[in-house]
């Protein structure tokens, strides 16, 4: 699992590289990487990156 220091250099990266691109195709390299079902992924489909934060020990992109 990544440490703090590491999530906070993976977001500032993330930043300049995704924030404000929409959302063209998920891919998902294993059943357990989705942490949850409701609503859909298809339900992100075209909407822009809005944000990224931290949850504990993971990365949450919030769309439109």
């Amino acid at each position: 699992m990544p440490e703090l220091p590491d999530l906070t250099l993976y977001i500032d990266a993330l930043q300049l590289r995704i924030m404000g691109a929409t959302l063209k195709r998920v891919d998902f390299a294993g059943p357990f990487l989705l942490r949850t079902f409701e609503p859909p992924p298809s339900a992100v489909f075209g909407q822009r990156v809005a944000s990224l934060t931290r949850v504990g020990k993971r990365i949450a992109i919030g769309f439109e």
